[in-house]
């Protein structure tokens, strides 16, 4: 879930208030050689590759909620980077490593907008 602040009133000072931002892109790499999870191999003999290190696995955009969601995701280990906020004042050039290694549903924490 993505949060960040939002200006909300000002005057003398200005007002923020914490809310779920919709409209973050990010956007997900593999940290590694992503190979099928049944061992699948080809006529040669090797793993069946399904995403090479340092590749664009997909994007993501937050929907109103501040959430994003993939599915069918390989186990493995992934690079998340956030490549566009809502209201952009800069892009933090920071990413976050996240691990895959079974079937249940990952909450990244994010960092603050």
């Amino acid at each position: 879930m993505k949060k960040g602040e939002v200006l909300k009133d000002y005057g003398k000072d200005f007002k923020y208030e914490i809310e779920n931002l919709a409209g973050a892109v990010f956007a997900i790499y593999a940290a590694e050689d992503i190979y099928t999870a049944d061992f699948q191999k080809d006529d040669a003999g090797n793993r069946i590759l399904e995403y090479a290190k340092d590749a664009l696995v997909t994007e993501l955009t937050t929907d109103e909620t501040g959430s994003a969601t993939i599915k069918n995701l390989p186990l493995g280990n992934y690079k998340v980077v956030e490549k566009q906020r809502r209201m952009v004042l800069y892009i933090m050039e920071q990413s976050r490593m996240c691990s895959l290694s079974m079937w249940i549903r990952i909450l990244l924490p994010w960092w603050k907008a």
